[in-house]
């Protein structure tokens, strides 16, 4: 078990073998997948981890101790440092033992390699502080065993790698090295902005430096003033930087704010390769395994840990899988490898650090348990320093001492050299398969306006809180409430844009306020609206819509009476014919037959007003989402709640989205931070999320709109100006960010039509109408397409007929569950899957009778390059046509004239 380790009976130093120094180029380590233990008894429970943002690190590990930022228990600006033992994992830690001893906000913490029970603290007035841990720490200490005072913020500290008692830091706009034996200053150079990041090279010859968006490097014993390169690193963030093997790589953002990992040769500051990540508002830190050569990405709140394998030549990184974690981290460092379970098949283990524990994820090799793969386990450095601080200073180098890893403190067998190992060999270069981009139809959606000329304008639209929906429509109306008393609800014809010139439009007085309305998807003429007083009226729009009829309608069809508060929500049944769903504020959920306005079932045991509800495929279950903040699965036929959950955990209420053909939820809202968020979960653990992703700091509720044909979810919001597109896949990460459709103007609400309303040949995926503060703009939602000759077959699947799927006394009569009938969208074209491949071959020279001479092909060029420069000189006498014009002579002007 990870927790327990094994005992390394001796340290000894190895001798460096072919099989010892290219195992760090070794792809055993490429195929890993980490898991996090879902074994409580290897967790951290009940943690009181501080909630500060810096961007040092957030916690360390030694062999045999961890530390971490832990919450001051008096003043809750400060931080502490907590000291976890791993003979306590499994336990509840809400008390722990705290290094106290810095009187502002701790900046960077970090253990030193040559004694496992000392570790070093950094704050933002520039004191750092030497503790050394004797023996179990019980209590809290305030006295650290050194201080060493700097003139500016401490951001950052590195040890040396090879020296003891020598340590890096930044001090305001300063790069120091320390000299911990003597408490003196060794070196100092002065940058252009505050050092936010520092790192030694392996060798311990070289200091890099992250500074505002720049990098320098120095050669760590000259005393030469200037680094040996400066450049600039990323366009924007939080730049911080690693040494890994004979490169540095960097992490900040490009310019359009995605973060980015750069690699760059130190000799030159040139950049050797560059890939963008994602988006998103922390910074990437790093974490880099000198002994497997992998290093570590990873931000606050992400879901995942990325990998890359280093090596030492191009492409430098290699992207491997990466790790996906159980929620949102605060931050992952790696577990030493003398810590591991080696007969446990454990290669790797992160530890994993999240809002109040922490979590091992595990690395392990297939090669079976209860055997060491020596394969697996290179030798690690050992606590022994190759050098003290007085040799370093002298000039001398030296590599590494390292520890085997063998259980047993067996030495590793001597391997033969080969003598011609050193010569350079002549190989085939065979491209490295390229893996770095997740396969997708929609990667690149994206939003695009109709033009101006097919806009609704001059509209007076009822902007008032109390409408739950703002617009809504479907493939031949749309319906927004009008201004004015008595409830009013203005229908347009889709095919009719252009400005409304009269204020008086004919419209629906509903006789209240309404709350909500629907559009019945099978009879596109009949909409329900939900009132302030309780009612629910279903109204019937005449056919050619409301401006032809000329005048208002005051007499609704049929009222549902049955609530005994106001309309919350109101929708029709997605499968069957004529059965509203709605909510009030009586806390209860009605399933009505609107032929007979009878309330056919209601449902109670809702702790708050319902924010929305969602059916799930086939109709037999829905959704709900409430103020009391819980989400629950209903069976309506039942009257009963089957399943509950917590929603996002934040005051501001939360919407809810059922994914298409899964028992899955898509859930958004706020979390406690007032972060916007979602959750997927099952709904039979909805305690338990598949998935948890911040989305932004927006104030407004974000509505979930899913296209169960294409698996794309867009997320919008009222008052915002873009709509954010994520894929939805069976498996984890279960979610893809993909992109934003972006715009100058804010949004009062949207609506997205049925698939009937796009066009199909125009590789349009979905249509919505943006609702803004006095017009109605359509969107179209597009995937870019090349061959729109043909129909596009890998991504219009059959989608939902404009057909019932139930009668009303089928659905009501408790029918087994049917699949939605569907409709085929191929308007007539061919098929892409059945169109002809294009052959793209590049011509190749073909040997023998068809060569071309390349001397007779030289004497061509010639000739030609001649003959256009001869006609080029034979039209310089030609007159021009526009020379032919008359103009106005100088005595024809008149100075006096004004215009």
């Amino acid at each position: 078990m990870m927790i327990l380790g094994r005992q390394l009976h001796n340290s000894q130093k190895t001798a460096d073998s072919p099989k010892n120094t290219k195992m760090a180029q070794n792809d055993i380590f490429r195929n890993l997948r980490g898991q996090v233990s879902s074994d409580k008894r290897e967790w951290f429970l009940d943690l009181n981890l501080s909630p500060s943002d810096m961007e040092g690190r957030f916690a360390a590990c030694s062999p045999n101790w961890i530390i971490a930022l832990w919450g001051h228990p008096d003043v809750s600006d400060l931080d502490t440092i907590a000291l976890l033992s791993y003979d306590d994992f499994g336990k509840h830690y809400s008390i722990a033992p705290v290094f106290d001893g810095h009187g502002v906000p701790i900046t960077d913490m970090m253990f030193n390699p040559f004694d496992h029970d000392s570790f070093a603290s950094a704050d933002g007035e520039g004191f750092i502080h030497i503790w050394k841990i004797n023996g179990v720490h019980n209590g809290s200490r305030t006295d650290p065993d050194m201080t060493l005072k700097n003139d500016g913020p401490v951001l950052s500290i590195d040890f040396h790698p090879i020296a003891s008692n020598i340590l890096a830091c930044g001090s305001g706009n300063e790069l120091r090295i320390w000299n911990l034996r003597t408490q003196e200053i060794i070196s100092s150079w002065t940058v252009s902005s505050d050092v936010q990041s520092v790192s030694w090279s392996e060798d311990g010859e070289l200091l890099a430096a992250g500074h505002g968006l720049e990098i320098s490097v120095f050669q760590a014993r000259s005393r030469a003033n200037s680094p040996t390169c400066n450049f600039k690193a990323h366009q924007s963030g939080y730049v911080k930087v690693k040494f890994c093997k004979n490169v540095v790589i960097s992490t900040g953002k490009n310019r359009y704010m995605d973060r980015e990992v750069t690699v760059w040769d130190p000799k030159n500051g040139k950049s050797l390769k560059n890939n963008s990540i994602n988006r998103a508002n922390s910074s990437l830190s790093l974490e880099y395994d000198v002994d497997t050569g992998i290093l570590y990405l990873f931000g606050k709140g992400d879901q995942n840990v990325r990998r890359f394998q280093v090596v030492e030549s191009s492409p430098y990184i290699r992207s491997l899988t990466a790790s996906s974690l159980s929620g949102a981290s605060r931050y992952n460092t790696i577990l030493p490898r003398q810590k591991l379970d080696f007969y446990g098949s454990e290669v790797i283990c992160l530890l994993s650090f999240f809002t109040s524990s922490v979590k091992p994820v595990h690395f392990l090799h297939k090669q079976g348990k209860n055997k060491f793969c020596e394969e697996y386990y290179p030798p690690v450095k050992s606590e022994e320093a190759a050098l003290n601080d007085t040799d370093w200073l002298g000039g001398a180098s030296a590599e590494p001492n390292r520890l085997t890893l063998r259980p047993d403190g067996e030495p590793l067998p001597e391997v033969e050299t080969n003598p011609y190992d050193n010569e350079v060999k002549e190989e085939w270069y065979v491209p490295e398969e390229m893996n770095i981009v997740r396969s997708t139809h929609y990667r690149h959606i994206f939003g695009e306006p109709f033009n101006a000329s097919e806009r609704f304008t001059n509209l007076r639209i009822e902007n008032s809180a109390a409408s739950n929906s703002m617009i809504k429509g479907n493939s031949t109306y749309f319906a927004i409430p009008w201004k004015g008393v008595g409830g009013k609800l203005a229908v347009f014809n889709l095919d009719s844009p252009g400005r409304t010139t009269s204020e008086a439009i004919p419209t629906i007085e509903t006789g209240s306020v309404i709350h909500d309305y629907d559009f019945n998807p099978f009879n596109k003429n009949v909409i329900a609206t939900g009132q302030g007083n309780g009612e629910i009226k279903l109204w019937t729009v005449p056919q050619g819509g409301l401006m032809a009829h000329g005048e208002n309608i005051y007499d609704c069809d049929i009222k549902l009476v049955g609530h005994r508060n106001k309309i919350t929500t109101l929708g029709f049944h997605p499968s069957a014919e004529n059965v509203l769903v709605s909510s009030s504020g009586d806390l209860t959920v009605k399933l009505w037959n609107a032929e007979t306005g009878q309330a056919e079932r209601t449902v109670s045991g809702f702790g708050g007003l319902v924010g929305n509800v969602s059916w799930n495929y086939t109709g037999s279950l829905l959704s709900t989402s409430s103020k009391d903040g819980v989400i629950r699965v209903v069976d309506p036929r039942a009257e009963s709640i089957v399943h509950e959950g917590p929603d996002c955990g934040g005051s501001k209420g939360s919407r809810v989205a059922w994914l298409g053909r899964t028992d899955k939820l898509f859930t958004v809202g706020f979390a406690r931070n007032n972060d916007r968020i979602f959750n997927i979960s099952d709904i039979r653990m909805l305690d338990q999320n598949l998935q948890t992703q911040r989305v932004d700091s927006g104030t407004s509720i974000l509505e979930p709109v899913f296209d169960e044909d294409t698996g794309v979810m867009m997320l919008w919001s009222r008052g915002d100006s873009s709509i954010k597109f994520f894929e939805i896949t069976d498996e984890e990460p279960y979610s893809y960010y993909l992109t934003d459709y972006s715009t100058l103007q804010m949004q009062v609400a949207l609506c997205f039509l049925h698939k009937s309303a796009s066009d199909i040949q125009d590789v349009e995926i979905a249509r919505c109408l943006k609702l803004h503060q006095t017009y109605v703009e359509p969107i179209r939602i597009r995937v870019p397409r090349t061959r729109m000759e043909y129909f596009q077959d890998d991504i219009f699947s059959p989608t939902r007929a404009l057909e019932p799927t139930y009668s009303t006394d089928e659905y009501f009569s408790n029918t087994a569950e049917r699949e939605p009938i569907l409709q085929d969208l191929n308007p007539g074209l061919d098929l892409l899957s059945s169109a002809p491949k294009i052959l793209r071959k590049m011509k190749k020279y073909v040997r023998g009778e068809e060569e071309i001479d390349q001397a007779d092909m030289g004497e061509q060029t010639i000739d030609t390059l001649y003959d256009r420069m001869m006609d080029q000189k034979d039209s310089e006498d030609e007159v021009l046509p526009w020379e032919l014009n008359e103009g106005a002579g100088s005595d024809e002007w008149d100075d006096s004239s004004s215009y």
